[in-house]
């Protein structure tokens, strides 16, 4: 899935070459128009796959010392080990 993803955005950045040239080196104001679209397509992508990762993310299994900070976190005024042995 991850390499699927990064191969989606590649395909999709390389697909505008043609209207960055044109927009940025040649002054076309209609290219401009396309790669605001093409700008706005990769920018859904790129929030598609960040809900991809955060799903993903939620569904890996807790560490041990991911738990202990989270419970620190919750709890300010109870100390860690780490924190009682100073």
């Amino acid at each position: 899935m991850a390499t699927e993803h990064y191969q989606e955005l590649l395909k999709l950045v390389q697909s505008f070459e043609k209207d960055f040239d044109k927009f940025y080196n040649a002054r076309n104001k209609e290219a401009g128009v396309r790669l605001r679209k093409h700008m706005q397509t990769l920018r859904e992508a790129a929030r598609h796959i960040r809900d991809d990762v955060q799903n993903a993310k939620s569904s890996f299994p807790i560490k041990r010392e991911d738990l202990s900070l989270r419970n620190a976190q919750r709890n300010p005024a109870s100390k860690t080990p780490d924190q009682e042995q100073e």
